[in-house]
């Protein structure tokens, strides 16, 4: 049975995982910010 996730919602578990595992703040918004920036890139959310 496959689970299907968009882009944004792998990118969003990504950074929740970092969260939990005790990265810096500052980290992690670093990622949410360059990962943002790829998906405006993108445009469509991606499956």
């Amino acid at each position: 049975m496959a689970t299907h996730f968009t882009l944004s919602q792998a990118f969003n578990g990504m950074i929740l995982e970092k969260r939990a595992n005790g990265l810096s703040p500052h980290t992690t918004a670093d990622y949410l910010n360059t990962l943002k920036k790829f998906l405006d890139y993108l445009g469509d959310d991606p499956p």
